[in-house]
């Protein structure tokens, strides 16, 4: 009789990404510790500006003839829509922060895990975790800059991902870079990162050269 052979077992790799699963999530968790002290405190003068311009418009007002303002239209529809669903509480919009952020902290793993690798990618979620609530800036608000960011590192993940359809994932690049600008339109300045990048990236493809992050 010939011996019967077991399959081989992968050791190593799981406990691996075990631990870059359980860094990831205590970077969420720290990002979500660090930003809860702010729940309690009144919304800035920007944020109230946001929440008031948006039920304005779910009242049927018009932005930019009713209610105006320099900023582009994204925030006010944002808000406008969180409001219509779960009300106008300053917590609901503190909640909606935090979820961006989760979100942007996940990318920012993402991305990296795609260009540099394991560790790279478990520090900066931590790093992320640690500098995005930062008060001096404003991290722990609710201002329009956390959701922009969102929308540009998903811009950054779809451009970076490999896919079998380079334009489709460069399409769907664009289309979070424009939802970025209504948010704020000094998202510009990724357009013409993306635009570099796609030329790149299409040159590499046609001399079939491996590309290079």
């Amino acid at each position: 009789m010939s011996e019967s052979r077991l399959p081989a077992v992968r050791t190593g790799a799981s406990p691996i990404r075990g631990i870059e699963y359980a860094a990831v999530v205590a970077a969420g968790a720290i990002l979500v510790v660090f930003r809860l002290h702010a729940f309690d405190l009144p919304l800035e003068t920007d944020e109230c500006n946001y929440a008031y311009i948006g039920a304005r418009l779910l009242a049927g007002d018009r932005l930019y003839v009713d209610v105006w303002d320099h900023q582009p239209f994204g925030v006010f529809a944002l808000f406008a829509a969180v409001i219509a669903v779960f009300g106008d509480a300053p917590h609901v919009f503190r909640w909606m922060a935090m979820g961006f952020s989760l979100v942007s902290l996940m990318l920012v793993h993402a991305i990296l895990r795609r260009l540099a690798g394991r560790g790279a990618a478990i520090l900066g979620a931590l790093l992320f975790a640690l500098v995005s609530s930062d008060p001096g800036t404003g991290g722990e608000g609710c201002n329009r800059e956390i959701y922009m960011n969102t929308f540009i590192l998903a811009g950054w993940y779809l451009a970076v991902r490999s896919t079998s359809h380079p334009r489709l994932r460069l399409l769907g690049s664009g289309c979070a870079l424009a939802i970025a600008s209504s948010l704020k339109t000094i998202v510009a300045v990724h357009w013409v990162f993306l635009a570099v990048w796609s030329a790149v990236d299409e040159s590499g493809r046609s001399i079939g050269s491996r590309r290079a992050p």
